[in-house]
């Protein structure tokens, strides 16, 4: 049937027609100018004749003088007739192309509504250099926007490869990819693929193949919970689309792709053993559904009038604008009982429920285009300019997955619930890139996305790594694969015989422990914990080492003496390890073998993630000259005897890896002589030098470490004060042992209050606080603190302050604590 034409409405009906739609003078006056005054005519040709059809269209929606299905029909035809003399014209040029055009969707079905993309896909019988400029010519006829409009929007997704494929695939090529990859939901696009010109080798071979392609012998059963999947994954990524005031009659439930994937299923679940049903209109396959019985035959009439509604209103939405748009809004200037078509898309979602399954609505996704994506994240807060800079390349780092439905289905409800979490977030957008690094680097493994949805709350953690720490965010993006471990909070210890698999999973070892230990400290702040668990990371990754050399060179007799924070248990983020190596009897020559073994595994770079550890020996005897190793003979004969007392006081904090009750034979020779008034002078000496070479006295800095009354300050006063006291008692070590940590060396002070012994611990814990989350919000390793940076206003945010009351409870501990050590520092007076 062939619409009316214009010339059939009254002059009232023209008026009523342009109050409605806003495009319908522009396309009148397009219509009258003359031909010859245009160039290209080819191109004006084609624009002017589809704003014809749809001007007719249009009206004929609009006054229903013809059924819908007569509509769509007729502007299917006409977009065929466009594009076949579109190929005709262009294939001129290119005589010896063999190629075919092949349309999906409304358009292969005969039912197009009034402004939709049309879906087509280009094969040719064999690769050829012309393809790409046939291509273009033909492309740029349909849909280059010119002073006449357009004629149709291309879209040339539905190839193999998708975006990724060769514009126009050869037949080996579209065969290859389907026959090999093909998803549930190209089975489905493919039943209505429908040949409209071009090459009659390429139309048969593909609809040879193709018929292979959907419909199968024996029932597939991965199929319908495929497309369960797929139904899902529509309504997650389209739940923005719908609310109260408004109705999406596409996407929404029971709408019109609910219906299609409904009846498309049916279709290829039951078209393998019933040839009948191999048909490409919709209300023509329910027609058949119903008659087969395999559908109620009154619930299949039901779909096809509620699909022929739903086109009709979508068509008439679509006529207000000549926009692709498929929501029914509140203010729609025609009436339609809202009530009554509520009603049966609701019957619709329950009909296609049964088949395909209940929708969670909870379970929403990313909205489905990159406008749409983009207008979300401003409503959430994300900054309109750090979105267009660093979006498009976030959004399409797709999984590299054959199962690309599935998995992007993952990816883009991961992002969702991610952005969700972030934009509570005042620093959010930065965060953005370091979500784009890590999807980069997490490309290769798609089940990283289901892995994280199945433990959600772990989601918030890595919005709050990406938010608030460049340091644990880096390690990250460095090294995703460590994401397996962080959902589990655990890494299996392996039997490895190989040495550089032993540091691949020492590394590996190394840089969970830092990213949970840390990702918890941005939590509870709790330092001690952070500590014990960076000691024993330590303590993990050096025993496992010498358990590795003694595998490969024997039995050896080296331990390692752990000094300073390591002795003390007391190892941070980014902390090195200060140590010597000791063997209970004379080193021999392969115990020096194995300390620098030792050492260099250490401190080597490995190919990913460079060294273990940064190490430090200068508190080896007699300084940097003396040997890496020595023995626990020679060690405490030379503490007694000949040590500086700064060497003395430096080894108070110490403990053994293996042997742990050898550590007391160590400290007990620190306390053998007594500091004589020139050692105390030598240590004032080198207190004052330490403070003056490394304190940072800027008016914007922090310096927690080596400012007077921070971190060492405290350290090494203690440390003397031990010195002293317990070389007034001559069998006092023996009974009382003061520990290696900061806390038990205060603890063990005499002749001083509990009060000032409580400040001692209180001052140097908040420093230390303060220190270790400046370190997890910073890529760079420093205990001085930039008081005007974004990572000092997290500090003082995690830790509940404002930037200035940290800075003011900062500096006031250093000075409280300058006080207390003028009266408890034996060093202070001879200073």
């Amino acid at each position: 049937m062939s619409l009316p034409e214009i010339s059939f409405y009254s002059q009232s009906q023209i008026d009523e027609l342009k109050k409605f739609s806003s495009v319908w003078q522009r396309y009148s006056d397009l219509l009258a100018r003359p031909l010859s005054n245009l160039n290209n005519n080819l191109s004006a040709e084609l624009r002017l004749k589809r704003h014809q059809a749809w001007l007719r269209s249009a009206a004929a929606e609009y006054f229903q003088t013809a059924s819908t299905k007569e509509i769509c029909d007729f502007w299917s035809k006409t977009a065929n007739d466009l594009i076949t003399t579109t190929y005709n014209e262009v294939k001129k040029n290119f005589p010896d192309l063999q190629l075919a055009i092949f349309a999906f969707g409304k358009l292969g079905a005969h039912e197009l509504n009034l402004s939709s993309d049309i879906d087509i896909m280009l094969v040719a019988f064999d690769e050829s250099s012309q393809q790409a400029a046939f291509l273009r010519q033909f492309q740029s006829l349909l849909a280059e926007s010119t002073e006449l409009g357009f004629v149709f929007r291309c879209d040339f997704d539905l190839r193999p490869g998708g975006r990724m494929g060769p514009l126009i695939p050869t037949l080996e090529q579209l065969k290859d990819y389907y026959g090999n990859y093909g998803e549930a939901w190209e089975r489905l696009a493919f039943i209505r693929l429908r040949d409209i010109c071009g090459s009659s080798a390429v139309i048969k071979e593909v609809a040879a193949f193709t018929q292979k392609f959907i419909y199968r012998k024996h029932l597939d059963y991965t199929l319908l919970s495929d497309l369960k999947d797929l139904r899902q994954r529509i309504h997650s990524q389209n739940w923005h689309r719908a609310s109260e005031n408004q109705l999406d009659l596409k996407l929404g439930l029971g709408g019109i792709r609910d219906l299609e994937l409904f009846t498309h299923a049916l279709l290829v679940v039951h078209g393998g053993k019933e040839p009948q049903l191999r048909v490409k209109g919709t209300d023509h396959a329910l027609e058949l559904i119903g008659k087969q019985k395999i559908l109620a035959p009154a619930e299949a009439q039901f779909l096809i009038e509620h699909y022929w509604r739903l086109r009709h209103i979508e068509n008439l939405v679509q006529a207000e604008n000549d926009q692709q748009t498929h929501i029914l809004t509140e203010n729609f200037p025609l009436k339609l009982s809202r009530e009554d078509l509520g009603k049966d898309l609701q019957r619709c979602d329950q009909l296609v429920s049964t088949l395909l399954g209940q929708i969670d609505r909870n379970q929403k996704s990313l909205p489905d285009t990159l406008e749409e994506q983009l207008t979300w994240l401003q409503g959430l807060g994300f900054d309109s300019q750090k979105l267009s800079e660093v979006w498009p390349d976030l959004i399409s780092t797709s999984a590299l997955s054959r199962q690309k439905e599935r998995d992007e289905l993952y990816r883009k409800r991961f992002l969702y619930l991610f952005l969700l979490q972030l934009s509570q977030y005042k620093n959010k957008d930065q965060a953005l890139i370091h979500l784009r690094d890590f999807l980069k680097a997490t490309r290769a493994k798609a089940t990283f996305y289901s892995l994280l949805l199945n433990h959600e709350k772990l989601i918030e953690q890595l919005v709050r790594i990406f938010v608030t720490s460049p340091y644990l965010s880096q390690v990250l993006c460095q090294r995703p694969e460590l994401i397996d471990s962080f959902v589990l909070r655990a890494h299996d210890e392996l039997e490895i015989s190989d040495t550089g698999e032993i540091l691949t999973h020492l590394l590996e070892k190394k840089y969970l422990s830092e990213l949970i230990a840390g990702s918890d400290f941005l939590v509870n702040q709790n330092l001690t914990q952070l500590m014990e668990r960076a000691s024993k990371t330590a303590d993990e990754v050096a025993s496992s080492l010498l358990k590795a050399l003694a595998q490969e060179y024997a039995d050896h007799n080296v331990d390692v003496l752990c000094l300073g924070k390591w002795g003390g248990q007391e190892l941070g983020l980014k902390s090195d390890l200060d140590f010597i190596c000791v063997t209970t009897n004379d080193p021999t020559e392969l115990d020096l073998k194995i300390a620098r073994r030792f050492l260099n595994r250490l401190t080597e770079n490995h190919q990913r993630g460079g060294s273990l550890y940064s190490v430090d020996l200068r508190l080896r005897p007699q300084g940097q000259s003396g040997l890496i190793v020595t023995s626990l003979t020679q060690l405490t004969e030379y503490l007694s005897t000949k040590a500086h007392a700064w060497e003395r006081q430096a080894y108070l904090r110490t403990r053994f890896l293996l042997h742990p009750h050898f550590s007391g034979k160590v400290r007990a020779a620190c306390f053998a002589r007594d500091p004589t008034k020139e050692d105390l002078v030598e240590l004032a000496r080198i207190r004052t030098e330490l403070l003056k070479t490394n304190a940072s006295t800027l008016p914007t800095t922090l310096d927690l470490k080596y400012a007077e009354g921070g971190l060492i300050d405290l350290e090494l006063a203690v440390q003397t004060q031990l010195l002293v006291q317990q070389s007034l008692t001559a069998k006092a070590v023996a009974k009382k042992n003061p520990g290696s940590s900061f806390q038990e060396h205060v603890t063990s002070l005499e002749g001083c209050a509990s009060h000032e012994k409580e400040q001692f611990i209180d001052s140097w814990r908040l420093m230390r606080q303060a220190e270790q989350l400046y370190q997890a919000l910073n890529t760079e390793s420093s205990s001085t603190l930039q008081t005007q940076t974004q990572a000092f206003v997290l500090t003082a945010e995690i830790l509940k302050l404002t930037p200035q009351q940290l800075e003011s409870r900062l500096r006031t501990t250093l000075n409280d604590n300058v006080v207390l050590l003028k009266r408890l520092d034996p060093r202070r007076s001879l200073s």
